[in-house]
């Protein structure tokens, strides 16, 4: 299920969508950069977005202003500080276009709400998602597919299914469930709901280029204390094995 391998021998990445090209920009205050990105974010969104860190960039001797862009809405939210719900808009000095690559956010969060009401199904209400959505189009007959970034996950999957040998939809997604697992029996529960879940995914046309992650985090890792003795348990021998003379610690590092 490794996404990576299903990509075909090249691709064509388009990650910003620019507009406004039709004119050249010669101004220079962050205040009026600031100012053009947000008229053109309400006109393009319907909403206010909160434009920083603006700085000046240069790429192939071209050069424009860059700043982070996040919608204003989710000021004081637990999403306020997250990178997950950033993204960047660009304007260049010699066209006076705009580009804003957000609209990959507002597909992962779009596919967040399609998919979660099954995860709390399975998993409880205990849980949060991080979704990588990655739409692509073939070009023309040739084996290249350009990205595209579009914002209704529904309508999406609903051409991937259609046609599936000309449009592709790439899926990142790592479930963190907030839970503890006290015994094998647990254990195996958990493993069944994975499966179920998986099984769900391959049902709606997901499985094909899918890369899963399910990660179960004990709320006692969280308390302020953990960092205390966090480093021992990570780098400690928890059981060692000789396998056909070769000592094997369990479990494996990247396990732990």
């Amino acid at each position: 299920m490794d996404k990576s391998s299903n990509l075909g021998s090249g691709f064509i990445n388009s990650s910003c969508d620019f507009s406004n090209c039709n004119r050249g920009y010669r101004g220079g205050d962050k205040e009026t950069v600031r100012a053009k990105i947000k008229k053109y974010l309400y006109e393009k969104y319907g909403e206010k977005f909160v434009v920083d860190r603006i700085g000046q960039r240069k790429i192939r001797d071209r050069e424009f202003y860059q700043a982070r862009i996040y919608p204003k809405s989710i000021k004081g939210t637990n999403r306020w500080l997250d990178d997950y719900y950033h993204a960047t808009a660009s304007l260049y000095k010699d066209t006076g276009g705009i580009g804003d690559g957000y609209g990959i956010v507002k597909m992962n969060m779009n596919a967040e709400e399609y998919l979660m009401p099954k995860v709390i199904e399975l998993f409880g209400e205990r849980v949060k998602l991080k979704i990588g959505v990655d739409y692509r189009e073939r070009i023309d007959d040739s084996k290249f597919f350009r990205r595209y970034l579009k914002h209704n996950f529904e309508e999406r999957l609903k051409k991937v299914k259609e046609d599936p040998e000309n449009k592709r939809m790439m899926l990142d997604l790592d479930v963190y469930v907030f839970d503890r697992i006290e015994d094998d029996k647990e254990k195996e529960e958990r493993r069944q709901q994975i499966f179920e879940f998986v099984q769900y995914l391959k049902g709606e046309g997901l499985f094909k280029y899918l890369e899963l992650g399910v990660i179960f985090i004990d709320e006692r890792v969280l308390a302020p204390s953990y960092n205390d003795f966090e480093w021992d348990i990570r780098y400690a021998d928890k059981v060692k094995k000789e396998i056909e003379g070769e000592t094997v610690r369990m479990p494996p590092m990247d396990l732990r």
